[in-house]
């Protein structure tokens, strides 16, 4: 009959919103836990990124390239007091004055290294 075929409309109709209403949530959540996913993998890269800056300064703290640690303190989030929790919290300070770089021992002063912290 007419009135059992709009009856199913309506249900089939019901049942198709239910439907689409379960898959926006479905996507609500994957959006969720994607966003939740790259959020940790830009912090992770961000922490590499730093140890990464961390290492060539300290490189370059060790060998004397007092420009280039100039050019890293300016260009990078890291201060002269920057201490690399994988290296017996040594400072870049306290490497460059083991191998006795004065002209990088200079420029760390000058952009405020802590002396206390060697």
């Amino acid at each position: 009959t007419f009135e059992g075929q709009i009856r199913e409309l309506k249900v089939s109709h019901a049942n198709s919103e239910l439907t689409l209403k379960g898959k926006i949530r479905e996507l609500k959540l994957s959006h969720a836990s994607s966003e939740e996913e790259r959020k940790k993998s830009e912090e992770k890269q961000n922490k590499l990124h730093t140890e990464l800056q961390w290492d060539v300064l300290l490189s370059a703290a060790t060998m004397g390239h007092y420009c280039r640690v100039s050019m890293l303190l300016d260009r990078t989030d890291l201060s002269a007091d920057s201490v690399h929790p994988h290296y017996g919290e040594e400072t870049i300070l306290f490497a460059a004055s083991s191998n006795g770089h004065a002209a990088v021992i200079s420029v760390l002063l000058e952009r405020g290294a802590d002396v206390d912290l060697c």
